[in-house]
């Protein structure tokens, strides 16, 4: 039982690390059409950026906080996932 435990504590860490740091911001944007963002960390100083309406992903230098607050100010609200 003891080590059925374990093994099940292990499995939760390991898949709980990791993985992509991501936020989707959708709405309408100040020219009133939709918009649907997706938003990850690169965690290397980066971020990608995909337009989930048309798929075109950028990755640009802006950090992942400043990327989540420019799409907030295009009215856009965000959210993890």
């Amino acid at each position: 039982m003891r080590n059925l435990l374990i093994m099940g504590l292990l499995i939760f860490g390991l898949s709980s690390c990791g993985g992509d740091t991501c936020q989707e911001c959708t709405g309408t944007n100040s020219s009133g059409e939709m918009a649907d963002f997706t938003v990850c960390d690169n965690d290397d100083g980066t971020t990608t950026r995909t337009n989930n309406t048309t798929n075109e992903t950028t990755t640009d230098s802006l950090g992942y906080l400043e990327s989540i607050v420019f799409l907030e100010s295009l009215g856009l609200d965000c959210a993890s996932n």
